[in-house]
Protein backbone atom coordinates (compact mmCIF):
# COMPACT_ATOMS: atom_id res chain seq x y z
CA UNK A 1 0.00 0.00 0.00
CA UNK A 2 1.11 3.41 -0.87
CA UNK A 3 1.13 5.43 2.57
CA UNK A 4 3.14 8.29 1.13
CA UNK A 5 0.04 8.78 -0.65
CA UNK A 6 -2.94 8.04 1.56
CA UNK A 7 -0.58 10.66 4.14
CA UNK A 8 -1.10 13.17 1.06
CA UNK A 9 -4.61 11.97 0.73
CA UNK A 10 -5.50 11.96 4.21
CA UNK A 11 -3.64 14.87 5.78
CA UNK A 12 -2.48 12.27 8.66
CA UNK A 13 -0.09 10.16 8.74
CA UNK A 14 0.13 6.86 7.27
CA UNK A 15 2.15 3.74 8.36
CA UNK A 16 2.36 0.31 7.08
CA UNK A 17 1.67 -2.96 8.71
CA UNK A 18 1.82 -4.85 5.74
CA UNK A 19 1.57 -4.88 1.87
CA UNK A 20 -1.99 -4.74 2.06
CA UNK A 21 -2.41 -3.09 5.69
CA UNK A 22 -1.88 0.20 7.10
CA UNK A 23 -3.06 2.29 10.11
CA UNK A 24 -3.45 6.26 9.89
CA UNK A 25 -2.49 8.25 12.92
CA UNK A 26 -4.62 11.28 14.09
CA UNK A 27 -5.16 13.28 17.38
CA UNK A 28 -8.78 12.26 17.80
CA UNK A 29 -9.64 10.15 20.16
CA UNK A 30 -12.50 8.73 22.52
CA UNK A 31 -13.52 10.43 25.51
CA UNK A 32 -10.89 8.26 27.83
CA UNK A 33 -7.83 9.55 25.56
CA UNK A 34 -8.01 6.38 23.55
CA UNK A 35 -7.12 6.94 20.07
CA UNK A 36 -9.42 6.35 17.40
CA UNK A 37 -8.82 2.94 15.73
CA UNK A 38 -8.52 3.54 11.48
CA UNK A 39 -7.26 0.91 9.63
CA UNK A 40 -6.95 0.80 5.61
CA UNK A 41 -6.74 -1.78 3.35
CA UNK A 42 -6.82 -2.42 -0.35
CA UNK A 43 -8.79 -5.08 -2.17
CA UNK A 44 -8.10 -4.59 -6.33
CA UNK A 45 -9.27 -1.01 -6.39
CA UNK A 46 -10.92 -0.23 -3.81
CA UNK A 47 -10.30 1.19 -0.20
CA UNK A 48 -11.21 -0.05 2.97
CA UNK A 49 -11.24 2.08 5.85
CA UNK A 50 -12.05 -0.06 8.99
CA UNK A 51 -11.84 0.01 12.97
CA UNK A 52 -10.84 -3.71 13.82
CA UNK A 53 -13.13 -4.20 15.92
CA UNK A 54 -11.75 -1.82 18.33
CA UNK A 55 -14.82 0.49 19.03
CA UNK A 56 -17.12 -2.23 20.27
CA UNK A 57 -14.24 -3.02 22.08
CA UNK A 58 -13.05 0.58 23.38
CA UNK A 59 -16.99 0.26 24.84
CA UNK A 60 -17.20 -3.52 26.18
CA UNK A 61 -13.60 -2.39 28.56
CA UNK A 62 -16.09 0.78 29.62
CA UNK A 63 -18.89 -1.46 30.81
CA UNK A 64 -21.33 -1.82 28.20
CA UNK A 65 -22.97 -5.08 27.75
CA UNK A 66 -23.01 -5.58 23.65
CA UNK A 67 -23.32 -8.92 23.71
CA UNK A 68 -26.85 -8.67 22.30
CA UNK A 69 -27.10 -7.42 18.69
CA UNK A 70 -30.02 -4.56 20.11
CA UNK A 71 -27.45 -3.17 22.31
CA UNK A 72 -25.02 -1.73 20.06
CA UNK A 73 -27.87 0.30 18.14
CA UNK A 74 -26.60 3.51 19.18
CA UNK A 75 -23.55 2.70 17.14
CA UNK A 76 -25.09 1.84 13.92
CA UNK A 77 -27.66 4.57 14.67
CA UNK A 78 -24.61 6.74 14.70
CA UNK A 79 -22.54 5.64 11.85
CA UNK A 80 -25.51 4.96 8.95
CA UNK A 81 -26.41 8.74 7.96
CA UNK A 82 -22.15 8.68 6.58
CA UNK A 83 -22.74 5.38 4.29
CA UNK A 84 -20.39 3.74 6.83
CA UNK A 85 -21.63 0.42 7.81
CA UNK A 86 -21.41 -2.30 11.36
CA UNK A 87 -20.11 -5.75 10.23
CA UNK A 88 -21.36 -8.71 11.47
CA UNK A 89 -17.67 -9.32 13.23
CA UNK A 90 -18.62 -5.83 14.77
CA UNK A 91 -16.60 -3.99 12.82
CA UNK A 92 -16.77 -0.15 11.74
CA UNK A 93 -15.92 0.17 7.69
CA UNK A 94 -16.82 1.82 4.40
CA UNK A 95 -15.46 1.06 1.14
CA UNK A 96 -14.47 3.29 -1.91
CA UNK A 97 -12.62 3.26 -5.06
CA UNK A 98 -9.25 3.84 -4.71
CA UNK A 99 -9.61 7.20 -6.85
CA UNK A 100 -12.43 8.31 -3.65
CA UNK A 101 -10.29 7.58 -0.77
CA UNK A 102 -10.49 10.74 0.54
CA UNK A 103 -14.29 10.50 0.48
CA UNK A 104 -14.01 7.12 2.27
CA UNK A 105 -11.42 8.58 5.17
CA UNK A 106 -14.03 11.80 5.39
CA UNK A 107 -17.16 9.59 5.95
CA UNK A 108 -15.25 7.28 8.29
CA UNK A 109 -14.03 10.11 10.31
CA UNK A 110 -17.64 11.57 10.55
CA UNK A 111 -18.75 8.24 11.43
CA UNK A 112 -16.26 8.38 14.41
CA UNK A 113 -17.23 11.26 15.33
CA UNK A 114 -20.34 10.98 15.72
CA UNK A 115 -20.32 7.76 17.84
CA UNK A 116 -17.69 10.03 20.55
CA UNK A 117 -20.25 12.56 20.12
CA UNK A 118 -22.72 9.73 21.55
CA UNK A 119 -20.24 8.58 24.24
CA UNK A 120 -19.78 11.89 25.86
CA UNK A 121 -23.35 12.55 25.57
CA UNK A 122 -24.39 9.45 27.39
CA UNK A 123 -21.35 9.11 29.51
CA UNK A 124 -22.00 6.90 32.57
CA UNK A 125 -24.95 5.54 30.49
CA UNK A 126 -25.80 2.43 29.24
CA UNK A 127 -27.14 2.03 25.49
CA UNK A 128 -30.76 0.42 27.45
CA UNK A 129 -30.68 3.65 29.48
CA UNK A 130 -33.48 4.97 28.16
CA UNK A 131 -35.64 2.42 29.44
CA UNK A 132 -34.38 2.89 32.95
CA UNK A 133 -35.43 6.51 32.36
CA UNK A 134 -38.87 5.84 31.16
CA UNK A 135 -39.11 3.66 34.41
CA UNK A 136 -38.10 6.09 36.54
CA UNK A 137 -40.04 8.37 35.00
CA UNK A 138 -43.05 6.91 34.98
CA UNK A 139 -42.74 5.61 39.11
CA UNK A 140 -42.13 9.55 39.83
CA UNK A 141 -45.31 10.34 38.24
CA UNK A 142 -47.20 7.48 40.30
CA UNK A 143 -45.32 7.98 43.52
CA UNK A 144 -45.26 12.09 43.69
CA UNK A 145 -48.70 12.54 41.65
CA UNK A 146 -48.89 16.46 43.00
CA UNK A 147 -45.62 17.43 41.18
CA UNK A 148 -45.45 18.55 37.57
CA UNK A 149 -42.39 17.10 35.20
CA UNK A 150 -41.03 18.36 32.64
CA UNK A 151 -37.65 18.25 30.78
CA UNK A 152 -34.62 19.18 32.46
CA UNK A 153 -32.86 22.54 31.33
CA UNK A 154 -28.82 22.77 30.33
CA UNK A 155 -26.80 23.74 33.39
CA UNK A 156 -23.08 24.62 32.88
CA UNK A 157 -20.87 23.21 35.95
CA UNK A 158 -18.09 25.18 37.39
CA UNK A 159 -15.45 23.66 34.59
CA UNK A 160 -17.27 24.91 31.75
CA UNK A 161 -19.67 21.50 30.58
CA UNK A 162 -22.88 21.39 29.97
CA UNK A 163 -25.00 19.06 31.69
CA UNK A 164 -28.90 18.09 31.34
CA UNK A 165 -30.80 15.72 34.18
CA UNK A 166 -33.07 12.92 33.19
CA UNK A 167 -35.42 15.11 33.79
CA UNK A 168 -37.05 17.62 36.62
CA UNK A 169 -39.82 16.49 38.60
CA UNK A 170 -40.83 19.18 41.28
CA UNK A 171 -38.56 20.06 42.66
CA UNK A 172 -36.27 17.35 42.11
CA UNK A 173 -33.71 17.12 39.21
CA UNK A 174 -33.62 13.08 38.54
CA UNK A 175 -30.97 11.04 37.42
CA UNK A 176 -31.53 7.60 36.96
CA UNK A 177 -28.56 5.68 36.89
CA UNK A 178 -27.14 1.61 37.18
CA UNK A 179 -24.86 0.22 40.13
CA UNK A 180 -22.04 0.63 37.41
CA UNK A 181 -19.03 2.48 38.88
CA UNK A 182 -19.31 4.40 35.69
CA UNK A 183 -22.70 5.25 35.91
CA UNK A 184 -22.15 6.27 39.25
CA UNK A 185 -19.10 8.69 38.68
CA UNK A 186 -20.77 10.04 35.77
CA UNK A 187 -23.54 11.06 38.39
CA UNK A 188 -21.20 12.48 41.02
CA UNK A 189 -19.14 14.24 38.46
CA UNK A 190 -22.24 16.19 37.04
CA UNK A 191 -23.62 16.53 40.57
CA UNK A 192 -20.04 18.05 41.78
CA UNK A 193 -20.01 19.96 38.93
CA UNK A 194 -22.86 21.86 38.88
CA UNK A 195 -23.62 22.50 42.62
CA UNK A 196 -20.49 24.01 42.47
CA UNK A 197 -21.58 27.16 40.58
CA UNK A 198 -23.39 29.03 43.20
CA UNK A 199 -26.25 30.19 40.96
CA UNK A 200 -27.93 26.68 40.42
CA UNK A 201 -30.24 26.14 42.98
CA UNK A 202 -31.22 22.86 42.47
CA UNK A 203 -31.86 18.99 44.20
CA UNK A 204 -29.96 16.41 42.61
CA UNK A 205 -32.06 13.17 43.05
CA UNK A 206 -30.49 10.04 42.23
CA UNK A 207 -32.59 6.76 41.78
CA UNK A 208 -29.86 4.01 41.36
CA UNK A 209 -30.93 0.50 39.69
CA UNK A 210 -31.34 -2.57 42.25
CA UNK A 211 -33.35 -4.80 40.77
CA UNK A 212 -29.90 -6.86 39.62
CA UNK A 213 -27.66 -6.47 42.45
CA UNK A 214 -28.84 -5.00 45.36
CA UNK A 215 -25.54 -5.47 46.88
CA UNK A 216 -23.90 -2.66 44.92
CA UNK A 217 -26.48 -0.96 44.17
CA UNK A 218 -26.60 -0.43 48.58
CA UNK A 219 -22.93 -0.11 48.27
CA UNK A 220 -22.88 2.85 45.73
CA UNK A 221 -25.80 4.31 47.60
CA UNK A 222 -23.40 5.40 50.45
CA UNK A 223 -21.06 7.09 48.40
CA UNK A 224 -23.72 9.19 46.10
CA UNK A 225 -25.30 10.11 49.44
CA UNK A 226 -22.54 12.23 50.52
CA UNK A 227 -23.53 14.57 47.46
CA UNK A 228 -27.17 13.98 46.91
CA UNK A 229 -30.44 12.54 47.68
CA UNK A 230 -30.88 8.89 46.39
CA UNK A 231 -33.35 6.20 46.58
CA UNK A 232 -32.74 2.69 45.34
CA UNK A 233 -35.34 1.62 42.22
CA UNK A 234 -37.63 -0.76 44.14
CA UNK A 235 -38.31 1.44 46.49
CA UNK A 236 -39.63 3.91 44.33
CA UNK A 237 -41.43 1.30 42.62
CA UNK A 238 -43.44 0.26 46.06
CA UNK A 239 -43.88 3.66 46.79
CA UNK A 240 -45.49 4.34 43.50
CA UNK A 241 -47.59 1.29 43.64
CA UNK A 242 -48.54 2.30 46.90
CA UNK A 243 -50.08 5.21 45.54
CA UNK A 244 -51.65 3.21 42.79
CA UNK A 245 -53.18 0.40 45.02
CA UNK A 246 -54.32 2.34 48.63
CA UNK A 247 -56.48 -0.27 49.67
Amino acid sequence: MNTSYMTEQFGFNCHSIDDNLSIIETPFGFSNGSPLPIYTEEIHNKIRIFDGGETLLHFAKQGYDLAIARKSAFILNAIEPFGVTLTPDGEIEVFEYIHNAKTAFSKFIYAMFAVVNWELENEGKSPDSSILVTEVSMYFKSAYPNDEQHPSDEYTGISGHKYKFDFIHGDKAVLAITPHHASVAAAIKKIIDINLREEHKIKPFVIIDDRINKTSADNETKIISAVSSVMAFSKLEAKANVNLNPN
